[in-house]
């Protein structure tokens, strides 16, 4: 069921974060198309896009807003109910939203007037509203009054063959259908912030695919999603930003040219009416207040000339866009070249360039609130990243430490799988619902209460109680202490009587058993390890789930982390690169640079402290056999005592002690060969006392000499299990260093590989050697 959901979350997530980001993509399209197209005067519209402002003039009658009766050109009139739910919450549902617009207006300038047809595409940004509350209705009507200042943005075309155009919203082109009060700048900066979030949310689902994706294949690499996930992101950005900016590119170049051929066709019409010859070429027309060309009424001079600079000032911003970057090399690599600016005179050209100072890019600028957003996305990346990073780490502590046997456990973080055992005659707690005998439970009693309309379930009991559980395997049991471990369980039972919810979870003898945590010194018997909670920063876990399903577990929730971490980089990247540059898809190019680089330093970060955490194992388990050497060495003399008396040949171990008091004593430094050299000597010494003791009987009698060899055997015994886990822990660890990423972290931070202890040391057993002294007999003094 859960892998399904997944699955349909993948799926979703893909969907949406492709046609979200698309969305966002289009929008800086419009942007760009709007950008490009210059604000003209009503005297030199031709077909086309256009882009006017003036006022608006009713052509007849005007509407009347439903509630207030308001004259208006356009109204948007909503009916809301007010609702309150059981928490007394107030919310607002709309009963009935309309939408209505006059037949046509004018949109009246210095130089003229324009007739303008609104249809059911047009946005419309209004100047007036009206809100009104009676009882539990809310009355809103949005209108946008005659003689309002406002600009139009639409397609100007010629009906039937007549000499005036009007402006339409129905017809195909390069632009945003839009009508509207206020500057164009400021609604070019909303449709950027629009954009911004639709890009954002986007690229959120994406990663959330990517999430969903390695979940349902239960992937716990965070490798593998780290590079997923800069690879989607970036990937996504990459395609959909570069085919946007080829797109428009071609777009802008087909523009122009309608341009230059629409401005070709009214030059020609008009000189031709005047009976004016012309060959065609611009160059022969670059300034119309020449004499010849003074046949010419002066508007229609006026109304050429302003042509002439509007199509400038397009080529010109057409010129400007396609040398940013990337966009240069789009068009150098596509083929796409756009035509150079057309030949005016000089009072044109300072006329164009004061037209276009008034002209401003959208840009985000550095606000306060920006600011705030980019700092609370900073910091709330900083909070995920850290708790999603604490999950991973148990999740990588739980990959790079290697499951010990029952026997080989050594002091510090240990692993240990088996069984809760079946046989052992321990005291066991008995589950509450079930009365059965468990090592572990966890009982819960809960109440539906009633709040209104609503029900919930309130906890009425919650209570924990457990046992020592020994985990057996193939060696021998281990002890572990359950208390303050996170318990992952299978057994569940339930009960439902009345209002009341009976709940157990348990760990019963007999189930598989995992567990993580720390080994330390039974207290109660002084002489054997017992798991338990360690330090707050290491983990202590007790599971009847396998190791794998743990790793899976804990790595969801760290990676789901993770990704509202990625998520809120990525916000607080766009947010800061689109208000420093100017606003377009090398934006969120950069931005997506930007949560690559934050991914591959994660990566850095975990890989590095991987080997922190190996290379510590290694010395710690190099510090365990040092420290039992150094007990072995205080044993030793003991033992030369009672070995004088039976044996001669021992001389060979009384200059080694001496050797080994002398440099120790000294406090030189020994490395893995003299420790080897120890080991392998003090091997000998065991299997020379143990023959001895079986050759002299009278040894046997002797409960100094039993004591003492059985602490020696119990010694060499300690020695060679953590041999092996040293071993162990070499071996995880070179080979860790040698493997591709991380040999490079490794060679950055100078670490080399270590080395195995090769004592030949192993573990043995001393028959019929009691470990209590002999009641009946008296130590030789």
């Amino acid at each position: 069921m859960w892998r399904f959901l997944r699955l349909v979350g993948f799926v979703l997530c893909l969907v949406l974060g492709l046609v979200i980001s698309a969305a966002g993509f289009g929008n800086i399209q419009k942007i760009r198309e709007w950008e490009r197209l210059p604000r003209t005067v009503v005297m030199a519209v031709m077909p086309g896009e256009v882009d006017l402002g003036g006022k608006l003039v009713l052509n007849g009658e005007p509407l009347s807003s439903p509630r207030s009766s308001t004259a208006c050109l356009y109204y948007h009139y909503t009916v809301e109910r007010r609702t309150e739910d059981s928490d007394g919450d107030e919310s607002w549902e709309t009963i009935e939203s309309r939408k209505r617009a006059v037949g046509s207006f004018f949109l009246v300038d210095a130089t003229g007037r324009i007739l303008v047809k609104p249809s059911s595409g047009v946005d419309w940004d209004t100047n007036k509203t009206k809100v009104e509350r009676v009882g539990d209705l809310r009355y809103t009507e949005a209108m946008l009054l005659p003689d309002s200042e406002a600009y139009v943005v639409g397609y100007a075309f010629r009906p039937n063959g007549q000499p005036q155009c009007q402006v339409g919203f129905l017809q195909k082109g390069q632009y945003t259908p839009k009508i509207g009060v206020g500057t164009e700048e400021t609604a070019r900066r909303w449709l950027a912030t629009e954009s911004f979030y639709e890009s954002w949310i986007g690229l959120c689902f994406l990663s959330f695919a990517v999430y969903f994706f390695l979940t349902f294949l239960n992937c716990h690499q965070i490798f593998l999603y780290l590079t997923l996930t800069a690879v989607t992101v970036s990937s996504v950005l990459v395609y959909q930003g570069t085919t946007m900016m080829v797109a428009d590119l071609r777009g802008a170049r087909k523009r122009v040219e309608r341009m230059l051929e629409t401005a070709h066709e009214e030059f020609k019409l008009s000189l031709t009416q005047a009976q004016l010859p012309w060959n065609g070429s611009w160059d022969k027309v670059v300034d119309l207040d020449e004499p010849r060309f003074q046949s010419l009424p002066a508007r229609l001079r006026q109304r050429l000339n302003r042509i002439r600079i509007d199509v400038n000032r397009a080529i010109d911003r057409s010129h400007a866009m396609s040398q940013r970057f990337p966009d240069w090399m789009l068009a150098s690599y596509n083929g796409i070249h756009f035509p150079p600016p057309l030949v005016v005179s000089a009072r044109s050209q300072e006329e164009l360039r004061k037209l276009e100072s008034t002209f401003h890019t959208v840009r985000f600028g550095i606000t306060v609130v920006v600011v705030v957003l980019i700092v609370v996305g900073f910091v709330g990346s900083v909070v995920l990243t850290y708790l999603g990073f604490r999950l991973l780490k148990t999740k990588r502590l739980i990959e790079n430490v290697p499951t010990s046997k029952s026997a080989g456990v050594t002091f510090g973080l240990a692993e240990v799988t088996g069984v809760a055992d079946l046989d052992l005659p321990v005291p066991l707690v008995h589950g509450p619902l079930s009365e059965l005998p468990c090592y572990w439970y966890h009982y819960t009693v809960k109440e539906k209460v009633k709040s209104g309309k609503n029900s919930s379930w309130k906890t009425i009991e919650d209570r924990k109680d457990w046992a020592t559980l020994y985990c057996r395997d193939q060696d021998g049991v281990f002890p572990i202490e359950p208390e303050g471990a996170e318990v992952f369980h299978r057994t569940t039972l339930t009960r439902r009587q009345g209002k009341l919810h009976y709940t157990e979870h348990r760990i019963e003898p007999g189930e598989p058993v995992y567990a993580l945590g720390s080994a330390e010194v039974d207290p109660e018997t002084g002489d054997r390890l017992h798991m338990v909670r360690g330090p707050s920063d290491l983990p202590f876990i007790l599971s009847t789930l396998s190791e794998h399903e743990v790793m899976i577990r804990k790595s969801r929730w760290g990676l789901m982390y993770m990704t509202f971490g990625l998520d809120l980089v990525l916000f607080a990247a766009m947010q800061f690169f689109c208000s420093v540059g100017v606003f377009g898809p090398i934006d969120y190019l950069w931005s997506a640079l930007a949560a690559m680089m934050y991914l591959f330093l994660l990566l850095a970060v975990f890989l590095f402290n991987d080997l922190v955490f190996l290379r510590q194992r290694v010395d710690r388990a190099w510090s365990n056999i040092d420290v039992a050497l150094k007990k072995r060495f205080d044993l030793v003399p003991n033992l030369e005592r009672v070995a004088k008396e039976y044996s001669q040949y021992e001389r060979g171990l009384q200059e080694l002690v001496a050797k080994l008091r002398t440099e120790k004593g000294a406090g030189a430094e020994v490395g893995h060969d003299f420790h080897e050299q120890v080991a392998e000597a003090g091997n000998a010494v065991a299997d020379r006392l143990i023959a001895l003791r079986e050759a002299y009987p009278d040894l046997k009698a002797n409960t100094l000499m039993r004591k003492l060899m059985a602490s020696l055997v119990t010694m060499e015994n300690e020695i060679a299990l953590m041999r092996d886990g040293h071993n162990d822990a070499v071996e995880r660890y070179n080979s860790r260093i040698a493997q591709i990423p991380e040999v490079v972290i490794a060679r950055m931070a100078g670490y080399k590989r270590a080395s195995f202890f090769r004592a030949d040391v192993e573990v043995r057993e001393v028959v019929d050697v009691s470990l209590a002294p002999d009641s009946e007999e008296r130590p030789d003094d």
